[in-house]
């Protein structure tokens, strides 16, 4: 056990002992050494008799004598808390899956809107309808890793999550009304045609990977807050495409925003047990910050020719991504099996969301395109660990 560990532990002790020693309930009075009388107060019902426990050796912590650390029902041979008995707050080894369901938002892109006849010149055209937007609903994503203690206090884990998402939307106007595209280069000759038909999809996807080192920062019997610090490798990807119809003709855009790139994270996270049923409530909040690039192209196109627009845009980002997570979980009776489900945000800083990149080729202005602009993910998780 390491120095800030064996500090840590002796801490909980004298603390402990010197709850006991005020307690008038049981001043003078013999400890039976029951495990269920040693217990029925989270583990600090101790009992002081000239530096005995009764019943139990003293062990070493730190280079000092002392009674076992709180929470443990038996001792091995060498004096130290046998692993079925570990505190809520120690670190232990593991694997585990986690269900991600979430919702992109700050997002969606709006291709076309239906307007008052083809006969209205575009400046002075008046919508007479819904504004067809791909906006992004919940998907499905995952969660998988595992956790290698180093000892009580402190833990490597390793981590790779992966989620995807399309959202679908179609529109069609009826004459004397027309539908008018929101996304075309408006320097092409079709940007100010009208349509019937429009249909567009819009698909986000992530990757990370998380390595952390994670420690104790300070703990009580029933509850403890951790420090982690680590590496983050993420990828972001945007497809955009629609499709634009009139009688005869066709017109289609697509367009691609991709992020890549590794940095650091840190972060905090903490737990409050419930004596005897299990139940545990937690709180997990990360920063991350990620350099990389991001990479942009723009498509334009029609049945006559297939390449109308044609260009591409790269440049270096620094990424912040916060994340924080709220939830609740159970764990068996020696903490092996841990179901839990929570809620998840995070919030994409200096992120570049697809309609801010056909707003940039459209003005034909890159100048600090994703200065300012954020995407957002939040959502249900849950949860099942099994630890050793």
């Amino acid at each position: 056990m390491n120095v800030s560990c064996r500090v840590f532990a002796f801490g909980l002790v004298y603390l402990a002992l010197a709850g006991v020693a005020r307690s008038d309930q049981f001043a003078g009075e013999p400890f039976a050494g029951s495990n269920d009388t040693a217990h029925s107060a989270g583990g600090a019902n101790w009992m002081a008799d000239g530096g005995l426990l009764a019943g139990y050796p003293l062990v070493n912590i730190g280079g000092l004598d002392a009674p076992p650390l709180p929470g443990c029902d038996a001792i091995d041979p060498a004096g130290c808390c046998a692993d079925e008995c570990s505190p809520p707050w120690a670190h232990r080894s593991g694997v585990f899956g986690e269900l991600l369901y979430l919702r992109a938002r700050d997002a969606e892109v709006a291709y076309a809107v239906p307007v008052d006849g083809a006969i209205v010149a575009p400046p002075s055209s008046i919508q007479v309808g819904r504004v067809a937007v791909t906006d992004p609903d919940y998907n499905a994503g995952f969660r998988v890793g595992a956790t290698c203690a180093l000892d009580d206090c402190s833990s490597l884990s390793l981590s790779y999550a992966r989620f995807q998402s399309s959202t679908f939307d179609d529109a069609t106007a009826t004459a004397p009304n027309v539908l008018r595209s929101l996304v075309l280069h408006p320097g092409t000759a079709n940007a100010g045609s009208d349509f019937l038909d429009a249909e567009a999809n819009l698909d986000i996807d992530f990757d990370l990977v998380d390595g952390d080192y994670r420690a104790v920062w300070t703990a009580g019997d029933l509850w403890a807050i951790n420090y982690l610090a680590g590496l983050r490798y993420a990828y972001l990807n945007q497809d955009f495409s629609a499709l634009l119809s009139n009688t005869g003709t066709e017109d289609t855009l697509q367009t691609r925003v991709t992020f890549e790139g590794v940095g650091l994270r840190f972060g905090l996270d903490g737990e409050r047990h419930f004596e005897c049923c299990g139940m545990f409530l937690y709180g997990k909040t990360v920063a991350n910050m990620i350099v990389g690039d991001f990479r942009a192209r723009y498509t334009q196109g029609s049945d006559v020719d297939p390449i109308i627009v044609d260009t591409t845009w790269k440049a270096g980002r620094l990424v912040t991504v916060l994340d924080l997570e709220l939830g609740a979980g159970w764990q068996s009776e020696c903490g092996h099996w841990r179901l839990s489900t929570g809620y998840l945000i995070s919030a994409w800083y200096n992120a570049i969301p697809t309609d801010q990149w056909i707003a940039a080729v459209q003005q034909n202005n890159f100048v600090n395109l994703g200065h300012e602009d954020m995407m957002t993910f939040d959502g249900l998780t849950a949860r099942v660990e099994y630890r050793w």
